[in-house]
């Protein structure tokens, strides 16, 4: 848990927040590539009736949704004009950002 939670805050601060260079995505994607795997092998284990830290089913499902949003937003990121046609459709009747006030 540790791990992706690490993960997704570096995520956030140096792929998110900045304008990512070719290699520094490329590393992103191989560290979630190997965090989904453990994670899909974990969540199979936990669905296991006799597996004993069943308990942990709910958190690792949750981590692996993360996971595979991460992975999707890697590969498939959204274009500023998809994100515009989206922030319109939510809000209206809010001023876009750098558009007339």
């Amino acid at each position: 848990m540790e791990a992706v939670n690490d993960y997704l805050q570096r995520q956030y601060r140096e792929i998110i927040q900045r304008e990512p260079t070719p290699q520094k995505l490329g590393e992103f994607k191989f560290e979630c590539k190997w965090l989904l795997r453990s994670a899909l092998k974990l969540d199979s284990l936990v669905k296991d009736p006799e597996y004993p830290a069943r308990h942990f089913g709910p958190e690792i499902a949750g981590k692996l949704l993360q996971l595979q949003e991460s992975w999707d937003s890697l590969n498939n990121p959204t274009t500023d004009t998809e994100a515009d046609t989206i922030l319109q459709k939510v809000f209206p009747n809010e001023p876009r950002a750098g558009g007339p006030a």
